[in-house]
């Protein structure tokens, strides 16, 4: 996934996202990007598993 449709999906900041890779620090077991050419890529699968690894974490482990 592109930075854009990343940030669309979870709903964060560009600047948050390009915080992280510009740091190397992003939130814990988020996956890391990929280059593909001179574009960074985020994996689609992987995000949306850490995505709701973090919902269930804010739900106590039950259903969103």
């Amino acid at each position: 996934m592109t930075v854009a449709e990343t940030v669309e999906m979870l709903g964060i900041p560009e600047s948050s996202l390009y915080h992280w890779q510009w740091n190397g620090r992003f939130p814990e077991g988020f996956p890391e990007p990929t280059k593909i050419g001179r574009r960074v890529a985020y994996p689609h699968l992987k995000l949306i598993q850490w995505a709701e690894g973090q919902i269930a974490k804010t739900n106590g482990g039950g259903p969103a």
